[in-house]
């Protein structure tokens, strides 16, 4: 017997349905709500790594649950880790930013990612989440700057489309 061990998000890209999305910019404020993801699908929007830098010290919130429909957006188009299969996100998804408040509502603190920049020049933080941040459909979460309202941001979210795996 011959076995691979294979993670799951390069199984999902195998099938082009692994994504990253770019946010770079100023969230315009504290308490601003600026990069918001929606799953549309009956798959689940599995966000498994978060790189983020930043010019300042910073901390962002993760918040899920949130509903209402964004205001004043950019849409953001996800990039498909298999170049050139031609599979696109935003068929499955809602990806929007804005420099400043996306004016939604509700939702609950996932996660808190903290940014202390070095004092001997910037580096990136690598946030992996093993159990993975898993949107259902129609649920959607944000990013919000808590901070500093003068924050430059660089925001890489990785994250994939996969049913859910069944216990036998």
């Amino acid at each position: 017997t011959y076995a691979a061990q294979m993670d799951m998000s390069a199984h999902a890209a195998d099938d082009g349905n692994a994504y990253s999305i770019l946010y770079s910019g100023d969230p315009g404020g504290t308490d601003a709500d600026f990069l918001y993801i929606k799953n549309s699908t009956d798959k689940l929007l599995r966000i498994y790594k978060i790189k983020l830098y930043c010019t300042v010290d910073v901390e962002l919130t993760i918040v899920t649950g949130v509903t209402g429909t964004p205001t004043n957006t950019t849409t953001v188009t996800p990039v498909n880790a298999l170049v050139g299969s031609g599979n696109i996100a935003g068929e499955v998804g809602d990806f929007y930013s804005r420099a400043g408040d996306l004016a939604l509502t509700g939702g609950s603190n996932f996660d808190s990612l903290i940014y202390d920049f070095p004092t001997a020049g910037g580096a990136e933080m690598i946030y992996d989440y093993p159990a993975e941040i898993a949107l259902m459909k129609n649920q959607a979460l944000v990013f919000n700057n808590v901070t500093d309202p003068s924050a430059n941001i660089r925001l890489t979210v990785y994250f994939y489309y996969h049913e859910a795996v069944e216990k036998p």
